[in-house]
C-alpha cells in the first residue's frame, strides 16, 4: 500500500494480557557495628537504641536520615515498655512471612525513643 506509515497497518490492541512480576530483595548483610551491639543487647535482654541528629533510633542507625552524614556508634538502653501506634492483622500469612499462623505487624514507640519501628508481634495460635 504506497503511502501507508506502518503503524496505519498495525491491528489495534483490544485486551492487555496479564503480566505477572515477581519483586525480591535477596539482601543479606553482616551485622557490623550498629546492629552487632543491637542483637547482642536483644541476646542480653536489653534494647539499644543511638542518637542521631537530636533523635533515639531504635534499632540504631548508621546515618543520619537528615543530612546522610555518619551516625556515632554510641548506644544508650531503652524500653523495656512500648506503646502501639498503629497495627494490621496477618489472618492469612504468606510463606514469606515470619509466622505461619494469624498474627500482627505493630507499629511501637519504645520507651525512650523518638521514632517507631515496625515489628512482628506473635499473638499465638
Amino acid at each position: 500500500m504506497p503511502g501507508k506509515r506502518e503503524r496505519d497497518l498495525l491491528a489495534p490492541v483490544t485486551e492487555l494480557g496479564d503480566c505477572i512480576h515477581k519483586i525480591e530483595y535477596p539482601y543479606t548483610r553482616s551485622t557490623g557495628p550498629y546492629l552487632g551491639p543491637f542483637l547482642t543487647g536483644l541476646r542480653d535482654g536489653k534494647l539499644l537504641a543511638n542518637r542521631v541528629g537530636g533523635r533515639t533510633f531504635c534499632p540504631p542507625i548508621e546515618y543520619d536520615p537528615t543530612s546522610g552524614v555518619d551516625a556515632p556508634a554510641e548506644f544508650v538502653e531503652v524500653g523495656p515498655g512500648a506503646t502501639v501506634l498503629g497495627f494490621t492483622w496477618v489472618a492469612d500469612p504468606s510463606v514469606k512471612h515470619p509466622f505461619s499462623h494469624p498474627f500482627a505487624f505493630a507499629l511501637l514507640q519504645i520507651d525512650g525513643t523518638d521514632v517507631p519501628m515496625v515489628h512482628a508481634v506473635d499473638a499465638g495460635t
